[in-house]
């Protein structure tokens, strides 16, 4: 009660007036950023156990008035403010249990529902405890008043129960005594800290046992202890004034040895100390000769080197510090030039994934990569400041890669990293020189991109990427070559270039009087064979041989010297199939004589009808679809062929596949077009079927169509896909049964006659006896004709007054009678298929098989 009394006195003086928290903001000079004021007076801010951060969260069990109440101030990582907690916790002291939740004397807080609950005070106590610390492995540490003094006191968040130590709390020799700070190790002992003693406290044991104190380093006057480092090490780090040391040491429990661990930048007592990341130490402000220090150094553990890395807004000594969640570290309050109980204002250290940094020492991952904090280390080939991904290594534009979740442009194409999604069909992100940039290509497209299509597709005429249009394939230019020159037979063929539309314009030419060089005409001679035929060298030049083609009957009346088949000719003979007459002094091949040429302009030119067609002298152009010139026994001639067409005619029509409607050439005069059908009538197109006692037989070609025969009824008997069965072993071996329809008004569903008499009310049926195949007998069909209804009685048992009803029952019994007996069923006895009726013939038997 005292304390609460203390305060409320102390806060009259000092509060300020609330003001509202600005929102974070990055100070361009330092590492640090500012949560502003918190919004209500302050008491008491420095300390060393009372700050406890939770996912999202941070709780200040260090009461301050808010209004009429005393609350915890809450900070909320997400909007970077401060408000108002819960009430009704102890005071400048707690520890935070395993469990995440806060235990301050006797209350114990949810820091989720902010929810608060009683926790009994030990058996013996005389006063509320004060928490100390939470012990390692998950115990809380707290001194408790007895009637004997100061005890320890074990807290066990399992059972909810104390355990009070016989061992004293060390005290300092202050006017109001306080217990000196501890800190526990990873065994759960407790490292007991004084300005000039050390003591190790084994709750275990209930003893405690003084060990060596450091060289320089001390316990500054807000008594906070020293740091628990990964190792299991302890830190403490400076000295208060008048020395204001700037030592740092290492106690080892084990042991029990101090050693150095370099130095902070400058001599101060009181800094706050807390881990920043896996290997690191940050020691904040603190207090020495130059006043409140706004200092902060951190301590890479591994090589025991301390660097300064920024300023803080505000100078503070003794203040409160935690880690968050997020792996930044919080400070709050503090003692400085001010004076009073606290700095009412919180600074956030360290810089996240993605944000800029020039120094590792900033960034809470302890990588600084590219100029932005790194969640790792990144390879040669990555980087990590890319707009795919700030802060998370990505692989360089030009590595292999197979998802684009892993390259910093986000694009994995043609198995590299690529600077786009590089998606056209002339467009590759593999490009030798440029790999990892999404250049345009040459030639067929790249990877799965679809293949290049149209005319001339696969020669040098073709479709294809030209290097500078990136969504498709285009044909070449005019000024591409697509052949070389060459001369045959008289006829020269010039190097030609693209037509731009998949061709090559490559035109033959007559060398007139001369003939062939080796690959282009010749423009003068030497000698004859320098000449075409019909032409002879004179003077260098081939002029016409006089008088070819005149008829004669010796070689004297020829100027060449020959006359070979009755006419002046140039050569003395002409060779099998030839004559000199047909080409009127040049050997000239007769039609149906083998032709052929490396030009098809030079194969025509050694036919006397200028036709070299099918590969033998034509006598015409013979180039219609279903003409031809090498018939057999007709080669030569142009004559209309049955079959497919020859040569590279085009083909006929193959029907879509359907067997029927394919075409063929027929022989007839209409030679344009394939006017006949492949499949000659009756060729089979559909298999037969049968469908219930219906069969319909094999399927035939017919004029381009498949045509099904007239389906027939196999009834009684079933049918198979080969026809209508003629015998029966089994039921199935029948038509299926049927049921006739009466079609007339006021008849009973079962077929039996109306009646007068009223239904029985009784819902079972009598059982009807088996039906019969066998067909009824003349006898038995007069008896049935003659019996009166099932409904009707006998008049021996009719009762008086029914003369009408009997009237209008034998009226219906005779209606009845005359009906035509309904088809009942097919069935098989002993081996044939039959038909029970009430009366009448039973039904001829089926079709025959085929």
């Amino acid at each position: 009660m005292k304390r609460w009394v203390f305060l409320a006195a102390l806060l009259a003086g000092c509060r300020a007036a609330p003001s509202p928290a600005p929102e974070l903001t990055r100070r361009s000079e330092a590492v640090w950023t500012t949560t502003g004021a918190l919004p209500f007076g302050t008491s008491h801010l420095w300390g060393s156990n009372a700050i406890f951060a939770v996912p999202g969260k941070v709780f200040l069990n260090n009461q301050v008035a808010f209004g009429a109440d005393f609350r915890v101030p809450v900070f909320t990582l997400a909007t970077g403010t401060w408000a108002p907690g819960p009430t009704g916790l102890g005071f400048f002291d707690g520890a935070q249990l395993k469990d995440g939740s806060i235990l301050t004397g006797t209350a114990r807080l949810d820091p989720t529902t902010l929810a608060s609950t009683t926790i009994p005070a030990p058996t013996g106590a005389t006063g509320t405890p004060f928490m100390l610390a939470r012990l390692y492995g998950g115990r809380a540490l707290a001194s408790v008043p007895t009637a004997t003094g100061l005890r320890y006191a074990l807290f066990d968040a399992d059972t909810k129960t104390w355990k009070v130590l016989t061992t004293p709390v060390r005290m300092d020799g202050a006017t109001t005594p306080r217990p000196w700070p501890v800190v526990s190790l990873q065994d759960d002992r407790v490292l007991v800290a004084s300005d000039t003693v050390f003591e190790l406290l084994d709750p275990a044991t209930d003893t405690i046992k003084t060990v060596p104190s450091p060289g320089k380093a001390t316990i500054g006057f807000s008594r906070q202890p020293p740091l628990l480092l990964p190792s299991g090490k302890l830190l403490l780090v400076g000295s208060p004034g008048p020395s204001y040391s700037s030592a740092a040491e290492v106690f080892d429990p084990v042991s029990l040895v101090w050693s150095s661990s370099g130095a902070l930048s400058q001599g101060r007592g009181d800094a706050a100390l807390t881990l920043f990341g896996s290997d690191r130490v940050i020691a904040i402000g603190g207090r020495g000769t130059g006043g409140y220090s706004k200092a902060t150094d951190v301590l890479r553990i591994s090589t025991g080197v301390w660097t300064a890395v920024g300023s803080l807004a505000t100078a503070r000594a003794s203040a409160f510090v935690t880690r968050l969640d997020d792996g930044r570290v919080l400070t709050v309050g503090g003692i400085n030039e001010s004076g009073g109980d606290g700095t009412p204002s919180a600074e956030l250290f360290g810089t996240l994934d993605g944000q800029t940094c020039t120094n590792r020492l900033d960034c809470v991952s302890d990588q600084c990569v590219d100029g932005v904090c790194c969640a790792t280390a990144c390879a040669a080939d990555e980087v990590c400041n890319s707009a795919a991904a700030k802060g998370v290594c990505k692989k360089k534009n030009g590595v292999t890669c197979t998802a684009g979740t892993q390259c910093a442009s986000g694009q994995c194409v043609d198995g590299v990293c690529c600077n786009s999604a590089c998606g056209g069909q002339c467009q590759a992100c593999d490009v030798a020189g440029a790999v990892g940039t999404c250049t345009a290509t040459k030639g067929a497209p790249h990877g799965t991109r679809a293949a290049c299509t149209g005319a001339g597709t696969g020669t040098t005429c073709g479709p294809t990427c030209d290097g500078s249009t990136a969504d498709k394939c285009t044909f070449p230019g005019a000024s591409l070559p697509c052949g070389s020159n060459s001369c045959v037979d008289g006829f020269e063929t010039l190097a030609s270039s693209c037509d731009g539309a998949g061709k090559c314009a490559a035109a033959p030419k007559s060398c007139g009087d001369y003939g062939c060089d080796t690959d282009r005409c010749k423009t003068a001679c030497s000698v004859k064979a320098d000449c075409s035929p019909g032409r002879r060298c004179a003077a260098g030049k081939c002029i016409p041989i006089e008088g070819l083609g005149n008829t004669c009957t010796t070689s004297a009346e020829c100027s060449s010297g020959f006359c070979t088949d009755g006419v002046c000719c140039e050569v003395a003979t002409c060779g099998a199939g030839a004559s000199c007459a047909l080409g009127k002094g040049v050997c000239k091949l007769q039609d149906g004589t083998a032709c052929s040429a490396a030009t098809a302009a030079g194969a025509d030119a050694l036919c006397a009808s200028k036709h070299c067609v099918d590969g033998v002298c034509c006598n015409e152009a013979c180039d219609a679809q279903c003409m031809a010139c090498n018939a057999p026994g007709k080669a030569g001639t142009c004559t209309p062929i049955v079959g497919p067409p020859r040569g590279t005619r085009p083909a006929c029509d193959d029907g879509g596949g359907d067997v029927c409607k394919a075409r063929t050439c027929n022989g007839a005069v209409d030679t344009a077009t394939c006017a006949g059908f492949k499949a000659a009538s009756g060729t089979a197109c559909a298999a037969a079927k049968c469908e219930g006692a219906t069969f319909t037989g094999t399927s035939s070609c017919n004029a381009g169509a498949c045509n099904a025969p007239t389906s027939i009824s196999c009834a009684p008997y079933a049918c198979d896909g080969e026809g209508c069965k003629s015998k029966c072993a089994v039921e199935a071996d029948c038509a299926p049964r049927t049921r006739a329809s009466t079609g007339a008004a006021g008849r009973s569903r079962r077929g039996a006659p109306p009646t007068s008499r009223p239904r029985s009310t009784s819902t079972a049926r009598r059982p009807r006896a088996p039906r019969s195949c066998a067909a009824p007998t003349d006898a038995a069909r007069r008896r049935a004709a003659s019996r009166p209804t099932a409904r009707s009685a006998s008049p021996a048992t009719r009762s008086p007054g029914s003369a009408s009803r009997r009237r209008s029952s034998r009226r219906v019994a005779a209606r009845w009678a005359a009906r035509p007996r309904r088809l009942r069923s097919r069935c098989c006895s002993p081996s044939a298929c039959s038909v029970a009726r009430d009366g009448g013939a039973p039904l001829a038997e089926g079709y025959p098989r085929g």
